[in-house]
């Protein structure tokens, strides 16, 4: 499959798209049409579209018939989708689950041609113009999705979506920021970078991507639908990676910075509320090893 389809297939745009991830049909199953397995799901999908066909025959004119079961050597007329039946009998949880692990193989299989695009490409210039045009793809998607006026059921779908294409994107300009253009402006609009540069080195912005990056893969971190980041860990391991940030040989957080400040900071950064946690008596008293476990985040 080329980028180009892989791409088609991940990168979405429209309420069409979304809708091809999750409204599946029993006959499209049966026939094995390449689409999304959401094993605890479907069931209930199914029962959900209404069909409308004709049964028979008298004196010529069609007997016609509706139903929310699919009609078996029918001939259909028409169908259509009932998202007010679906709201009242789906488990959302369980669809989160079936849509993550359909968005992450598709993320990861996106991720993977690129890659194997890029280790093709003849030229530097090749290689820069594919890399920054992807970028680009990845970026106009999130736009666009967002702009999406979509119902209850459409909206936790994109907002799987969007936080596949945030990771994708953080994921993307980590691996090929030698290659790709991402203008200061830009940093600066996104919420991810507001303020970072006032306590983080410029040079280390990018080093603290990859640390969120990893927290994220060992969760102690998540990142949000709306491009923003919450804190799962422990308050107490905020606290120490806050201080190994700030306490390395070469430290990434600014020590101009009152590490009062700093602990500030990432509470909103992280959303989360250290309290009395971050004051002197409590930080000093915890143990030096405590932040000897965040030394996978270096390696």
């Amino acid at each position: 499959m080329s980028i180009e389809n892989i791409k088609k297939s991940y990168l979405i745009s429209s309420i069409e798209d979304i809708n091809k991830v999750f409204l599946i049909e029993l006959k499209d199953k049966e026939h094995n049409f390449g689409v999304p397995i959401l094993p605890l799901t479907e069931e209930t999908i199914f029962k959900c579209w209404k069909y409308k066909y004709i049964e028979g025959y008298i004196n010529g004119e069609p007997e016609v018939f509706s139903q929310y079961s699919y009609p078996k050597n029918k001939k259909i007329i028409s169908k259509e989708f009932d998202f007010d039946k679906l709201e009242k009998n789906l488990n959302l949880t369980d669809l989160k689950k079936d849509i993550k692990t359909v968005i992450e193989e598709m993320d990861e299989y996106y991720l993977t041609n690129i890659q194997e695009a890029a280790l093709n490409s003849k030229t530097e210039f090749q290689l820069k113009e594919l890399l920054n045009h992807e970028h680009n793809q990845i970026k106009n998607a999130i736009t666009q999705v967002k702009k999406l006026k979509l119902n209850k059921i459409q909206q936790v779908v994109a907002d799987i979506y969007l936080e596949s294409f945030t990771s994708c994107l953080i994921s993307f300009e980590d691996k090929y920021s030698d290659y790709i253009k991402i203008s200061k402006k830009e940093n600066e609009g996104n919420p991810l970078y507001k303020n970072l540069s006032k306590h983080i080195f410029d040079d280390n912005i990018n080093e603290l991507k990859e640390l969120e990056q990893k927290l994220i893969d060992n969760k102690y971190l998540i990142l949000n639908p709306d491009s923003t980041f919450s804190w799962i860990g422990k308050k107490t391991e905020l606290v120490d990676f806050v201080r190994v940030l700030r306490n390395r040989k070469h430290p990434v957080m600014r020590k101009t910075i009152d590490i009062t400040r700093g602990f500030l900071f990432f509470e909103e950064r992280y959303h989360t509320d250290l309290d009395t946690l971050r004051r002197e008596s409590k930080y000093k008293a915890r143990p030096l090893s405590s932040i000897f476990k965040y030394d996978f985040l270096f390696e």
